[in-house]
């Protein structure tokens, strides 16, 4: 796999040097293709592995600095592009009218709206010292900003390529070696502190911490969007040879995901499963419906197994039990119950705009702490998120914002159930899916959100590209 992606990278180098000047017609979108590539490989290869100086005491500053410095630099050069060929005459109004920026995905619009308000929301904020660059989690307005400048970028200039997968891959190898020598008890790169592995968590210190990425809640987002796109490309691309070794790291990181025993990325594979097969295998509309009524049935009899016989499986299917039976704690789904309970309970107060972005640590004010008889020592949690991105976005930047973004997706799913058949989009689309399932238990985080918003991009891209017959 490495000797292949050498020589797409040295392929690629001899195409970028007999490119036309970007001014010439119909050479700026090869240059945009060519600078899209190098962010796309940047973040999926040097941006996921690297975790500097201090493993995980610094991985979210460490990742924050380089996603913003890339999207800089990405979204810097590409204007340096554009402006370039406008002024040596490039026919950039004979560009917009055959296929520029008027036939964009129509998702872009409502993630513009969904930006505009998160500007109105920290605009009109009570806490203006955080809502630009962000608290702890730097997820400030310019955070979300990059996102989605990042996001459109890809999606005017990207085109689908087999070394996105093969680094995709090779970082998802990567990740699941290191996780499961983390779940041996050794401390690979020294990710933790000396003297700590994750044989700790929850004892010496909270949380658990996995991979290059970090908290296991975002090691597991980072599988769910991986796992797709290695497995479709794996089934569907039977000219490859090294499919083979790509199906087997998306066997390994699945083995992973349900070694780390994160309820909600198990959850939301399961669901990509149910809707992977009919599209990519079903033949008819009768074939589908009998699948997804197959899939139905499953799920009643695993709902009725949990209900007689959970409460003696203990853990998640305990919880889940007491759930089914109408008996719901605070406690449940690691206070994810309280979480929401106190979150929901500021939302009356600035619906429209919300509290501002990344505001909510300091408007709940709410924290655990637990005594560990194992190690002598008390842990305290502070509670800066809402561990549900939509409802996170809600409280923080108001109704409106979450209705923009969640038609974007909607928008997005709408016109991938045109296109599925085509197997990028659907790769990119079940990568897409499953992420945003999980979001409904996790947090938006500049450690896995940018490999969000590039998959997004990349699929829209995609869809772009199928409404006008290029691909």
């Amino acid at each position: 796999m490495i000797v292949h992606a050498k020589a797409g990278w040295r392929r690629f180098a001899a195409i970028c040097r007999q490119m036309p000047p970007p001014w010439r017609e119909g050479a700026l979108a090869q240059w945009g293709e060519a600078l899209t590539a190098l962010y796309i490989l940047f973040t999926l290869l040097p941006f996921l592995l690297i975790c500097l100086p201090h493993g995980y005491l610094s991985v979210t500053a460490c990742k924050y600095h380089m996603f913003t410095a890339a999207v800089l630099l990405y979204a810097g050069l590409s204007l340096v592009l554009v402006t370039l060929a406008v002024c040596k005459g490039y026919p950039w109004r004979r560009w917009l009218a055959s296929g520029g920026l008027g036939r964009l995905h129509g998702s872009i619009p409502w993630i513009a709206a969904f930006l505009a308000a998160a500007f109105l929301s920290a605009l009109c904020s009570d806490c203006p010292q955080t809502v630009w660059w962000g608290g702890g989690r730097y997820e400030g307005f310019f955070t979300l900003l990059s996102y989605g400048i990042s996001f459109f970028l890809i999606a005017l200039w990207a085109r689908p390529r087999r070394i996105y997968v093969y680094a995709l891959a090779f970082s998802t190898a990567v990740n699941s070696g290191l996780a499961w020598a983390q779940f041996a008890g050794y401390n690979p790169l020294g990710l933790y502190p000396a003297g700590y592995s994750y044989m700790d968590a929850h004892i010496r210190y909270s949380g658990e911490f996995l991979g290059t990425i970090g908290n296991a809640d975002l090691f597991s987002a980072f599988l769910v969007l991986a796992i797709p796109v290695l497995a479709v490309y794996g089934l569907r691309f039977r000219g490859d040879k090294l499919r083979w070794p790509v199906l087997a790291t998306a066997a390994a990181a699945t083995a992973v995901l349900l070694r780390a025993r994160v309820a909600a990325g198990a959850l939301a594979l399961a669901l990509c499963f149910v809707v992977a097969v009919p599209l990519l295998y079903g033949n008819s509309a009768r074939w589908r419906r009998r699948w997804f009524a197959l899939a139905a049935l499953a799920a009643l009899c695993l709902a009725a197994a949990v209900f007689c016989l959970g409460e003696s499986w203990g853990g998640f299917w305990g919880e889940l039990a007491q759930v089914l039976h109408g008996h719901i704690e605070d406690g449940f789904g690691s206070s994810r119950i309280l979480i929401w309970r106190k979150t929901l309970a500021l939302v009356p107060e600035h619906w429209l705009l919300g509290g501002g972005p990344d505001t909510l640590a300091a408007r709940l004010q709410l924290y655990f702490s637990r005594y560990v008889p194992e190690s002598g020592v008390t842990l305290r949690t502070v509670v800066d998120c809402a561990h549900n991105e939509y409802l996170n976005d809600l409280v923080n930047l108001g109704l409106p914002a979450l209705l923009f973004y969640l038609t974007a997706l909607a928008v997005t799913a709408r016109d991938c159930l045109k296109h599925y058949r085509q197997p990028a989009v659907a790769a990119l689309a079940l990568a897409v899916f499953a992420y945003s399932a999980q979001a409904f238990f996790c947090f938006r985080l500049c450690v896995t959100a940018p490999l969000f918003w590039l998959a997004w991009g990349l699929l829209a891209a995609c869809l772009r590209r199928q409404e006008r017959r290029e691909v």
